[in-house]
């Protein structure tokens, strides 16, 4: 997904007001309107709408994280580094985990830079940033598998392997042992009926595999994909992020 995605233009008629209502929304809060409908979010209340400078440098543990998942939202806050920004803030609806959450729309000259969102205030959840829009997109490194008729619990520790799986925004997958290419295909993503739970899931599917995996983020850098079958394995991943930046909550 590219930066551009995230652009908005307001019509100069909304900009001016046309008419001037005072409950009309402003100009941010149209361009914040946007990105809600564009991930068909659901907000409750007002906004909170504020001014800020945005650090020179976004390494530490608060900007760094909110770097990487704005990255996973197709935008990229490097080239607004100092400068100052505008952020619209939304309760929605939706939870991570069952905590409510925010809505964080940053923007710049009318455009969208960011959006991602946020546990609210008193949740126990850390770092408790998450991306907008959750994508299986990446390269994921394998860390764990378990399940299956016997039981197992693979690691790279006691298997002596290293595996990855790539998926790529074009459709394409790549499964990779020891650096080797073990299955190169394509997969589609949906949302099914599953036997894992009552509602519907998101999945994927891979063509030359006959199952589905079922997948979810446990956290902003991990991918857990569960087969679809009884006794079926589940297989865990880190994810590997752009230019080399690696994020390890909780460790």
């Amino acid at each position: 997904m590219k930066i551009a995605l995230c652009y908005f233009t307001v019509l100069l008629c909304l900009v001016s007001g046309c008419g001037g209502d005072p409950d009309s929304p402003s100009t941010n809060e149209l361009v914040a309107l946007n990105i809600i409908q564009k991930y068909n979010l659901h907000i409750e209340g007002k906004p909170q709408t504020d001014d800020f400078t945005l650090p020179q440098e976004f390494n530490d543990a608060n900007w760094g994280l909110k770097e990487i998942v704005c990255q996973q939202a197709g935008c990229d806050l490097t080239p607004f580094a100092g400068q100052t920004v505008s952020s619209v803030r939304y309760s929605i609806l939706e939870k991570y985990d069952g905590e409510p959450l925010y809505l964080w729309i940053l923007i710049k000259e009318n455009a969208c830079i960011c959006a991602y969102t946020s546990v609210r205030e008193g949740s126990g959840l850390v770092p408790g940033v998450f991306p907008v829009n959750e994508s299986i997109v990446g390269i994921w490194v394998w860390y764990g598998t378990s399940g299956g008729l016997a039981g197992v619990n693979e690691t790279p520790g006691n298997t002596g392997e290293t595996r990855k799986v790539v998926f790529e925004d074009n459709g394409n997958v790549t499964f990779y042992t020891n650096g080797e290419v073990t299955l190169s295909s394509t997969y589609t993503s949906a949302t099914e009926k599953t036997i894992m739970a009552e509602d519907p899931l998101p999945v994927v599917k891979v063509e030359g595999i006959s199952f589905i995996y079922a997948y979810s983020f446990p956290s902003v850098d991990k991918l857990k994909l569960q087969e679809n079958v009884v006794d079926g394995f589940t297989f865990e991943y880190w994810k590997e992020w752009p230019r080399g930046k690696k994020w390890r909550s909780g460790r």
